[in-house]
């Protein structure tokens, strides 16, 4: 058996015979998330980006989301839904120094936030709706016409 540890992408490779296989260092509650979501998996992309923490929920007209960026400015922001209905929410928290400034401790990083959802094609992404108070991004997408819930009245 071989074992090649590289630190910078964070990945051991194990090579036994025939066999080889990659592990990667990983998050393992983002794979649990990512198993059971309801709305989908999220985007194949690799980045180094820090996946903020997410609430999803679904009322009878309407899918909520409620997305948790701390220190993140709103001009960093964005959010972007392709073609292929993936949602993509992204934003920056820049910690800066000043010119003259000492550290003593710092346990402040400047930090970049990425996650993407897949839509169903059941929620309008074109009139989506997204506000943005205290550190949290909701985002609010409202269901197709055809598909919302209509109650028949019975002669």
């Amino acid at each position: 058996m071989i074992i090649n540890i590289d630190k910078k992408s964070k990945t051991i490779k194990i090579t036994k015979g025939d066999i080889k296989m990659l592990v990667q260092r990983r998050m393992p509650m983002t794979d649990f998330d990512r198993f059971f979501s309801p709305i989908g998996v999220e985007s194949p992309e690799r980045t180094n980006d820090i996946k903020p923490r997410v609430r999803v929920s679904e009322l009878e007209d309407m899918l909520n989301f409620t997305i948790e960026l701390p220190g993140v400015d709103k001009s960093t922001m964005k959010l972007v839904v392709n073609d292929e209905n993936v949602m993509t929410v992204s934003g920056e928290r820049t910690i800066e120094t000043k010119e003259n400034e000492t550290m003593m401790i710092n346990e402040f990083d400047s930090v970049s936030y990425k996650r993407s959802f897949i839509i169903p094609n059941k929620y309008e992404t074109d009139k989506i709706e997204a506000n943005f108070k205290n550190g949290l991004l909701l985002v609010s997408i409202p269901k197709k016409e055809t598909l919302k819930p209509k109650t028949i009245n019975i002669k």
